[in-house]
């Protein structure tokens, strides 16, 4: 009989049968049953052990777990039995495993270990042993006192002693906290909203603000009354206080345009007091009154003040009027000044003569005397009214000879039309 078995191991062991893996297992797995029928469970169990490692599946998983039942070793065969529970099968096979189980549960102490969240990978006693899973989970250990070891990525690892004792399962709750760093937050302006995420996300407070993030990065949202929006992301730290400085970009104001036109070339145009180009131009302007300026040498200014709409358009046509040139007067002006002074002159002088002849008659009257006295006062009269109409004639000859009236630039508003409802 020994000969016909060692014949089929050589037989299931050789050639094909070692190409993959599937086909190794179920040669492990054959021969490790034989084993088992024969009772040598520590024999079967290597086999076995081989066939579900290179193959999971519910058949050798339960050979394993009765091994260890067989053998005594009562916590490996709880966790035996626990994956052999973890596949597929029927209720009767279910049925029948946890009968077999029940045998095993007086004589082991188990531990069931929760955590919240779930998810944490759990060790017992010290993390070199290797890990037992991820929680939840129950499995056996010695009786007695144990540290339970919990981690989850970004919480804090967590250990908690416990007393385990045979036949009884210990339950452990274990939440665990998320990991943090300091966080402290600033803006410009004050008071800006601060959000974990997007603008959809939980407000986390107002800046100034100190608080406390999970470790890693994040993002953060700021809005603030007539300011955009910023998104920074952060990275916290449990070594040291992390310091955010967030300056929000105020929105500007509405815009609307302005089209400025004239009637001659490369005007400078000057908005608010600033020069804004030369026309013809169109630019944007924030909504509101503005003054505006158009000006070229040689030109009268124009100047208007507007007030700009969002989105409208509004145009300035403007016409600017040269400067008047200095008038030539011709040289019949001057000659008519000079007549007058010359006039003057003579008037003066034959007044004078006119004066001391009458002086002269009066201390010593005679006819030559009296005659002399008439016919100066008769020149003097006719050139002071010489003098008069040369005068009158000379004002005449300046004014209508002076400059021009000048001429005031202008300009058209000219803005869309209402649209009608």
């Amino acid at each position: 009989m020994r000969a016909w078995s060692l014949l089929l191991l050589l037989v299931l062991t050789s050639g094909p049968a070692l190409a993959d893996p599937a086909s190794e297992a179920n040669t492990r797995f054959l021969w490790g049953r034989q084993l088992y029928g024969q009772g040598r469970y520590r024999e079967a169990l290597s086999e076995l052990l081989v066939s579900n490692r290179l193959s999971p599946n519910p058949a050798p998983a339960l050979g394993i777990a009765r091994c260890y039942r067989f053998l005594a070793l009562y916590e490996e065969s709880f966790t035996a039995y626990a994956e052999y529970l973890a596949h597929p099968i029927s209720e009767a096979e279910r049925s029948k495993a946890l009968a077999e189980l029940e045998e095993v549960l007086p004589r082991i102490a188990r531990l069931r270990v929760e955590t919240t969240p779930p998810g944490a990978t759990i060790w017992l006693d010290r993390k070199n042993l290797g890990s037992l899973g991820q929680a939840p989970r129950t499995f056996a250990a010695a009786p007695g006192p144990h540290r339970v070891i919990v981690a989850l990525e970004g919480h804090r690892e967590v250990e908690q002693p416990v007393t385990l004792e045979r036949g009884v399962e210990v339950r452990v709750q274990i939440p665990l906290a998320l990991s943090t760093g300091p966080l402290w937050i600033s803006s410009r302006p004050t008071g800006a909203v601060v959000r974990r995420g997007d603008a959809q996300g939980p407000i986390l407070g107002t800046t100034p603000l100190h608080l406390a993030l999970p470790l890693g990065p994040a993002q953060l949202h700021l809005s603030a009354p007539g300011h955009e929006p910023a998104q920074p992301t952060v990275v916290a730290s449990d070594t040291a206080t992390v310091t955010l400085e967030v300056a929000l970009a105020p929105i500007p104001p509405p815009q609307g345009r302005l089209r400025i036109e004239t009637n001659v070339v490369a005007a400078l145009v000057q908005v608010d007091g600033k020069e804004a180009g030369f026309s013809p131009l169109v630019l944007s302007v924030p909504e509101g009154p503005h003054a505006i300026v158009v000006q070229k040498p040689g030109y009268q200014p124009y100047e208007v003040k507007v007030a700009a709409r969002p989105e409208v358009t509004i145009a300035v046509e403007s016409t600017l009027e040269p400067l008047p040139k200095e008038a030539e007067r011709g040289p019949w002006p001057w000659v008519a000044l000079g007549i007058t002074a010359a006039a003057g002159v003579v008037t003066g002088i034959l007044g004078v003569q006119a004066l001391s002849a009458s002086s002269d008659f009066d201390r010593a009257p005679s006819q030559s005397g009296f005659d002399r006295v008439e016919r100066l006062n008769l020149a003097t009269d006719l050139m002071l009214s010489l003098t008069a109409i040369s005068a009158g004639a000379t004002a005449a000859t300046f004014f209508l000879s002076g400059e021009p009236e000048p001429r005031t630039s202008s300009g058209v508003i000219v803005e869309p039309a209402e649209a009608t409802p």
